[in-house]
C-alpha cells in the first residue's frame, strides 16, 4: 500500500512540476513581449493612441519620441481569413512602410509590435493580407491608429 501511494505521488509530483515548467516559459515570453510597451509607457514624453476595427477589435499605440519607439497592442481580432494575415503599416509621409505581421501566439494572443516613434502625421494601419505578408498594402486598413495632436 505504501508503495502505491509513492509512486502515485511521485507521479503527481512530475505532472506537476511539468505543468509549473510550462507556466514559467509562457510567463517568460509574455515578460518579453510585453516589456517594451513597459519602457514605452514609462517614460515622460509617452503618447497613446486608441482605434477599434469594424469586426470588433481594438488597438492601443504608444509611442516614445525619448526612445525612439512605438508599440502597437492590438486585442479581439477574429482569426484572418484563410489563407490570409494581417499586416502593419506606418502610413503617411511617403509610401507605405510594413512594421510586421500580427501573429497569434498562445492562447490567441497577439503579441505587441515595436516599431520606430511615430512622427506627426503618420499612422499604424493594419490590413488584411496574403499569407507571408506583402510589400505593399493590397487593401484598406481595417483599423487605422494615430497619436493625439
Amino acid at each position: 500500500m505504501a508503495l502505491a501511494a509513492a509512486v502515485a505521488f511521485g507521479s503527481i509530483a512530475v505532472h506537476t512540476g511539468h505543468q509549473l515548467d510550462a507556466a514559467q516559459r509562457e510567463l517568460n515570453s509574455a515578460c518579453a513581449a510585453y516589456t517594451p510597451v513597459a519602457q514605452v509607457l514609462a517614460e515622460p514624453d509617452a503618447q497613446v493612441g486608441t482605434a477599434t476595427s469594424g469586426s470588433g477589435g481594438r488597438g492601443l499605440l504608444i509611442s516614445s519620441r525619448s526612445l525612439d519607439r512605438a508599440v502597437l497592442v492590438v486585442a479581439g481580432m477574429p482569426a484572418a481569413p484563410n489563407g490570409r494575415v494581417y499586416q502593419a503599416w506606418l502610413l503617411g509621409n511617403g509610401n507605405p512602410r510594413s512594421v510586421g505581421l500580427l501573429t497569434a501566439g498562445p492562447n490567441a494572443a497577439v503579441p505587441p509590435l515595436a516599431m520606430p516613434a511615430l512622427t506627426a502625421g503618420t499612422e499604424v494601419g493594419v490590413t488584411v493580407e496574403p499569407a507571408g505578408g506583402s510589400a505593399q498594402p493590397t487593401s484598406s486598413p481595417i483599423m487605422l491608429v494615430g497619436l493625439p495632436a
